[in-house]
């Protein structure tokens, strides 16, 4: 039997979103578990117009830092695609894998608004022109996040929603610097936020990459967190 210690699982939110998100799943872990903010929310103030990806991927390596991890499973959510990467630059040897959760990974040296249809990304460059992404319409958020939550579960969510940056969604990105450690993508097969054509796209822009399968929409978190849960466990063990 091997000694050596079992990688934390470090839980990225994705945009609009908080840390708080991975709360459901939490129970249902037993390995260590890191749950940051990024910069711009409640736990951790921030000019949210000036904010880079480097910003986020070096918040989330100081607390990974500030928490003695040694070796980690990176998961990131959704825009949390854009980050884990750069997490991975910083700490190359702490990485024992990297998980993507229905996340964004844009093609090399494109940015993740680019992956949007055409209409939304003209509708979204107009919202994002202040340097802010503000949080949805709940209208929009409830039948792109919530579909299947319960009403009480949704209500929830779209309560905790907050403004976010524009620069990450705007920031052409590079993986040129991301260790050669596993990487896995789970596929969340009910989406609508990122649909599975869209998520297939993200798994061909990563490569290299195993795919794990969920039957849940985009919160996955909220709609099955002990499934999910077993499946990061899963990845850690490995």
């Amino acid at each position: 039997m091997s000694d050596q210690p079992r990688p934390a699982l470090v839980l990225v939110h994705g945009g609009w979103l908080t840390g708080a998100c991975w709360e459901p799943v939490l129970p249902h872990l037993s390995a260590t578990c890191l749950t940051p903010d990024l910069p711009g929310r409640a736990g951790r103030p921030a000019d949210l117009t000036t904010l880079t990806i480097g910003d986020l991927a070096r918040a989330v390596a100081d607390d990974i830092d500030a928490a003695g991890l040694d070796q980690v499973v990176l998961v990131g959510h959704s825009q949390a695609g854009v980050v884990i990467p750069q997490v991975a630059a910083l700490l190359p040897h702490r990485i024992h894998r990297l998980v993507f959760l229905a996340a964004t990974v844009p093609r090399e040296g494109t940015c993740a608004l680019d992956g949007f249809p055409l209409l939304v990304r003209a509708v979204m460059r107009r919202r994002l022109r202040s340097g802010l992404s503000p949080r949805p319409a709940r209208v929009a958020a409830r039948w792109s996040y919530c579909r299947d939550l319960p009403p009480d579960t949704a209500d929830h969510v779209l309560s905790h929603l907050v403004d976010d940056a524009a620069g990450p969604l705007l920031e052409p990105v590079s993986r040129g610097g991301l260790p050669p450690v596993p990487r896995t993508y789970i596929r969340l097969r009910r989406d609508r936020a990122l649909p599975l054509a869209a998520q297939q796209r993200q798994i061909t822009h990563l490569g290299g990459v195993d795919v794990t399968d969920l039957d849940c929409g985009h919160l996955a978190m909220y709609e099955q967190p002990a499934r999910l849960a077993a499946v990061l466990e899963h990845l850690a063990s490995r």
